[in-house]
């Protein structure tokens, strides 16, 4: 992320009180998608490094990304297709 992307973040949050922590893992949680590798070699952002800036800047925490948004993303949607089981 850009520092100019990071204020835009702050801005809204300060404007609003939104998203939360738990309002951003479950917005996350919806496009866990943009987690899986990219086919093209030279993607032009890292998501997981943008998730875990942005966690550490307004969250003041660390975030585990596999454990709070992409397995549990994956187990509902596992869920939703009525597969039992969660092969990761």
């Amino acid at each position: 992320m850009e520092e100019k992307d990071f204020r835009a973040f702050e801005l809204v949050q300060q404007t609003t009180g939104h998203p939360t922590a738990i309002e951003m893992i479950e917005a996350l949680q919806r496009i866990v998608d943009v987690y899986r590798p990219s086919f093209d070699k030279e993607q032009s952002c890292d998501p997981f490094y943008n998730t875990k800036a942005l966690w550490s800047r307004f969250f003041k925490s660390v975030i585990d990304v596999h454990a709070e948004i992409i397995i549990p993303a994956l187990a509902r949607r596992s869920a939703q297709f009525g597969h039992t089981e969660l092969n990761l």
